[in-house]
């Protein structure tokens, strides 16, 4: 991730200059690992298929491609840390910028004491305690075992 977000960046620093941590970068790489675009084995990432190298073109039009990239202006301002982890066969109702608020309050021994989080049907409300489950069964971070509250 390091040296794909170090060559990303030496050839389009525009459409990176909000992703300013390596964090951010990675979670671009899994969004596309989810997509099905690219392939993780460890800490290495690579193109998924062969079909989808074929689908970039060869060398000259990659090249040129990248070229006409090079002074382009972002269309938005990326945001990777509004993205989602799969868990299981199916989208954490929590973003990733969510996951980490709640795990900054929930290490910070002076920290509250009950957090109150909420959802609609629609961002996944069924599947939130699943997913704090697995924030909380998480290597390395040793949290209690939060209680659920039922609630209407």
């Amino acid at each position: 991730a390091a040296e794909i977000s170090k060559l990303a960046r030496e050839w389009w620093s525009a459409g990176f200059a909000e992703t300013d941590s390596l964090e951010s970068f990675t979670a671009i790489l899994d969004e596309m690992e989810e997509m099905g675009v690219l392939a993780r084995k460890g800490d290495l990432y690579a193109l998924r298929s062969q079909r989808i190298a074929a689908m970039l073109g060869g060398r000259n039009e990659i090249g040129t491609g990248l070229e006409a990239l090079i002074d382009r202006a972002p269309r938005r301002r990326p945001d990777p840390l509004t993205s989602h982890r799969r868990i299981a066969k199916r989208w954490s109702p929590l973003t990733l910028r969510q996951e980490a608020s709640l795990q900054k309050l929930l290490a910070d021994p002076a920290g509250p004491k009950i957090v109150l989080l909420g959802a609609t049907e629609g961002s996944g409300l069924a599947h939130l305690r699943e997913a704090i489950d697995v924030l909380v069964t998480a290597p390395n971070v040793g949290w209690p075992k939060p209680r659920q509250l039922k609630s209407s």
